[in-house]
């Protein structure tokens, strides 16, 4: 059998099952069977390949796991980050947040809370020299990828378990950055999320702000007067969050939409 045909064999299997990437999802499992990239396949698409190198990744993604913990990785800001059950995988939506703030916080201290697998902390060091990044995440499972992600990408961020952002001193923080969970506990999720993603990155109480309170509780004390806040958001909390912030002492600098339109990235200051 050829690779073409093996891969349009997958496709339709996937397809059938309502799998709604069905052939991107058939050529990143086959050429993760054989170790090699996506146009490689169609450079050799007529090469002999042994059905049996496949293993039980079709088996996987059909029963709903993400495909980013059956090859192990998934890609950010151009690296790899390796991925697994225990760890939220990285969103292209949040590799606006980290653009956000390499526009407008280039030095300093820089804090990246619920740091997950690290692809925000370790990409904001790696893209910014000069930063100082700290990655705080509750979870010591995530923590373990992220720390495997400082190795593997030789990122010097440092990364902390904290349940909080008390430990820092006064006023040391110039900017803090944020990809919270912020789902509501009663709010559906797409197929194979909440059922393969770690819940605590995703939910964060009934209205899904339950995390942006802590943090814009906890942060006034740390940050200094001109430090920056930065948030990912989900679809329509642009007003409840802005208004959060208010009551917190904060107000809105900056907004970024995503690529379908939606507010997905809020920059905050302390209100002068």
């Amino acid at each position: 059998m050829t690779i073409r045909d093996f891969l349009a064999g997958v496709t339709e299997v996937l397809g059938r099952a309502g799998i709604p990437t069905p052939s991107l999802d058939a050529q990143v499992l086959v050429a993760d069977s054989l170790g090699v990239d996506r146009p490689w396949l169609f450079a050799h698409d007529m090469d002999v390949y042994d059905p049996k190198r496949i293993g039980n990744r079709v088996t996987r993604r059909l029963a709903g796991e993400p495909i980013a913990y059956i090859v192990g990785w998934r890609e950010f800001f151009g690296r790899r980050f390796a991925v697994g059950p225990g760890v939220l995988i990285p969103r292209p939506e949040t590799e606006i947040l980290v653009q956000a703030v390499l526009d407008l916080a280039t030095t300093g201290v820089v804090v990246d809370f619920g740091a997950g697998s690290g692809c925000i902390s370790h990409t904001l060091a790696l893209e910014c020299p000069r930063m100082r990044v700290f990655g705080m995440e509750r979870d010591p499972e995530a923590l373990i990828w992220a720390n495997r992600n400082r190795t593997s990408l030789c990122s010097d961020a440092r990364l902390l378990r904290a349940e909080d952002l008390k430990g820092f001193a006064l006023r040391s923080v110039d900017a803090l950055v944020s990809n919270p969970p912020y789902v509501a506990t009663s709010d559906a999720l797409g197929p194979g999320v909440a059922e393969f993603e770690p819940s605590g990155a995703l939910f964060a109480g009934e209205d899904g702000l339950d995390a942006y309170r802590m943090i814009l509780e906890q942060a006034g004390p740390i940050l200094k007067p001109q430090a920056r806040v930065f948030f990912e958001i989900g679809m329509g909390q642009h007003d409840a969050i802005v208004g959060l912030a208010s009551a917190f002492g904060f107000v809105e600098i900056d907004r970024r939409l995503d690529l379908a339109g939606i507010m997905r990235v809020l920059v905050f200051e302390p209100a002068s």
